[in-house]
């Protein structure tokens, strides 16, 4: 109780410097597990206290375990664990003439068909019990059309990290998706092909946690992309296009 009372003095000291200075946008109420509430900004979390400041910029510490249940998640929410990602992809084959190869000449196509999926897997140690959402996207390129592209597939998938499943998610989205290349000559290729992706991390609260892609104009049209069903033809703005068409040839 000598603890409770102690920390009770310093925020009531913090609560009466902080009254002196309003309408500061980012500060909110929080509330310590004897009801006791005052208002503050938020900084960060430094080991088993949190950094937190009033109005006029005075910084106090106090302890993690003397806030709310409420107040605590939020803390635990606002610092996510460290993930790592990456896409899965299962393809098969699909060849309708092999008579010059891996490509026809006469423009019968091959096809790809790929599943998609995704793995996650927390890293950083500590425990982090709340539900994680994934989503995916997987993009595709057009052959011969320099910046147009293709959404193949959109998935999405959720799990909250624990020892029962290794901290870590895997799954496989349900649908194939079908790639056709055809070669028009010895040289050239027209159709489609599978080019790059992007994995979103958010929280409970719709909030990004992490993501990764090996193309930032994908992270950077993010909304953009959001509004397109898939097989739609974009730009790399993910501004929705028409398909390119095909060259004149010169015979």
């Amino acid at each position: 109780m000598e603890g409770l009372t102690g920390m009770r003095a310093v925020v009531l000291l913090f609560l009466l410097s902080a009254a002196c200075v309003s309408g500061a946008a980012e500060m909110r109420s929080w509330t310590l597990v004897d009801g006791q509430t005052f208002e503050a900004r938020y900084l960060s979390v430094l080991g088993r206290n949190v950094l937190m400041e009033n109005g006029k910029g005075t910084q106090k510490k106090i302890a993690l375990e003397q806030f709310s249940a409420d107040d605590r998640e939020f803390f635990e929410l606002e610092n996510p664990p460290e993930f790592k990602m990456g896409i899965r992809k299962k393809s098969k084959l699909r060849q309708f003439s092999s008579r010059f190869g891996p490509r026809s000449i006469d423009g019968i196509p091959v096809v790809q068909l790929y599943t998609f999926g995704a793995r996650v897997e927390k890293r950083s140690a500590g425990d982090y019990n709340h539900e994680v959402n994934i989503e995916i996207f997987v993009i595709g390129a057009q052959l011969r059309h320099n910046n147009k592209y293709i959404l193949l597939d959109r998935q999405t998938s959720s799990f909250v990290p624990s020892k029962e499943n290794k901290h870590s998610h895997e799954f496989w989205g349900p649908k194939t998706v079908r790639v056709e290349e055809y070669a028009i000559n010895y040289y050239e290729s027209r159709g489609k092909k599978y080019d790059t992706y992007l994995i979103i991390l958010t929280d409970k609260r719709g909030k990004v946690i992490a993501t990764k892609t090996p193309s930032k104009w994908l992270l950077e049209n993010l909304e953009n992309l959001k509004n397109l069903p898939v097989g739609s033809f974009m730009d790399t703005t993910c501004t929705r296009v028409y398909p390119g068409r095909p060259k004149a040839e010169l015979y």
